[in-house]
């Protein structure tokens, strides 16, 4: 159909340009830069805050801005880190040794950064999707409800390691996407090479700031052992 012919017109070519390796133990304005678990752009900026996944045991935890010259060619020549900002704990004040799993970050339209925190099911440390500006300084959370906070007997709440990685804005700047990894306990078993796993994917409404929808994701079962 021409609706049809229409949408797929509109599907963005990807071409590999290149890639950037930040070597282990590379340091900027005193911190290691570390592993990098998220990157979101500023369109009215031109720049890309980049969060590293330290959980405040090198240094506390924080993201970085980055200048990145996309062209027809791409090494680690053209990514400039401009600024680092420490995330502020509710509170005020940076976060303790473990105090969370950084992993996800995503600019939405009025400007503000969504971080997600794993949390930790081994010590009880709840996963978390907080509000920042963009000095770094928090906002307000945005509701995960108990079910999937961490219980010692593993009754129910998030699993280790396979919470919330993810962090995402569409287009229209409505919503706010996150996900787990793998089922909450209570919602099935981990994924292994013979089953996949029912996941959760989140939705929240940044107009209220209230998650107004949850879908189930099946995912793959482990691709080897």
């Amino acid at each position: 159909s021409a609706s049809t012919a229409g949408a797929k017109s509109k599907v963005p070519g990807l071409q590999f340009l290149g890639q950037a390796i930040v070597p282990t133990g590379t340091t900027f304005a005193g911190t290691t830069v570390g592993g990098l678990s998220s990157i979101t752009y500023d369109a009215d900026r031109n720049v890309y805050y980049v969060l590293s996944d330290d959980q405040s045991q090198i240094n506390p935890a924080r993201f970085y801005t980055l200048s990145i010259d996309v062209g027809p060619s791409f090494d680690a020549g053209d990514v400039h880190f401009d600024a680092v900002t420490t995330l502020q704990k509710p509170g005020g004040g940076p976060y303790p040794t473990g105090g969370l799993d950084p992993e996800g970050l995503a600019l939405t339209k009025d400007r503000q950064l969504i971080l997600t925190s794993e949390g930790n099911t081994n010590t009880l440390l709840a996963p978390f999707v907080r509000r920042y500006d963009l000095a770094g300084d928090y906002l307000a959370d945005l509701p995960v409800p108990g079910y999937y906070l961490p219980t010692a007997d593993h009754s129910s709440g998030i699993r280790f390691n396979l919470a919330f990685e993810s962090a995402g804005v569409p287009p229209n700047g409505r919503f706010f996407f996150t996900a787990t990894e793998n089922a909450l306990f209570q919602d099935g078993p981990a994924a292994t090479p013979t089953n996949g796993s029912p996941s959760r994917i989140l939705r929240y409404n940044l107009q209220n700031g209230q998650l107004d929808r949850e879908y189930l994701y099946e995912t793959d079962p482990i691709f080897e052992p």
